[in-house]
């Protein structure tokens, strides 16, 4: 019986790994959408994934991402952190659930860390560091990401740059 709980475990890890690698690589946004959520990832409607965007190997089920959300090329989305296992005899490795508010926006090659909320209609520059919860309605950005405007301040800006 432990054989086959074993065999079992494994050809999930194994489909797992398969729905990971086309959902990373599939160019279609809607075939993205149906792979992540088979893998146990909440993804809401109208949400686009650019490609190579990486979204949790491991604890896919610690992701949720709300609906008319953008994510740029090479968007990387953590929620475990395993680097513990390196420095101690412990073999402790830490999941938290990232939650990914509706209407947001993630610039190319962002990297969001385990235990983060970006809040409702807030964007996040490219290349940023995620490390801590954006409030809704922030423009941030940077190693670590910092909020630098609200989204209605960084809109007034570009209807002026026009």
């Amino acid at each position: 019986m432990v054989l086959l709980q074993r065999m079992s475990e494994e050809l999930h890890y194994i489909l797992l790994t398969k729905l990971h690698f086309l959902a990373m690589n599939i160019p279609n946004s809607h075939a993205k959408r149906i792979l992540y959520r088979l893998r146990g990832s909440k993804i809401g409607a109208r949400v686009d994934f650019s490609y190579g965007v990486f979204l949790e190997e491991h604890f896919p089920e610690c992701i949720t991402i709300h609906d008319n959300v953008d994510l740029g090329p090479c968007v990387i989305i953590v929620a475990h952190d395993s680097s513990y296992k390196c420095v101690s005899s412990e073999n402790n490795l830490v999941t938290k659930k990232v939650i990914i508010e509706q209407n947001v926006y993630i610039g190319a090659g962002s990297v969001i860390l385990p235990g983060v909320r970006i809040g409702h209609h807030s964007l996040i520059g490219a290349g940023s560091v995620v490390s801590r919860d954006i409030p809704p309605n922030s423009v941030a950005f940077g190693n670590p990401a910092r909020v630098q405007c609200t989204t209605d301040e960084w809109v007034s800006k570009k209807r002026m740059e026009q």
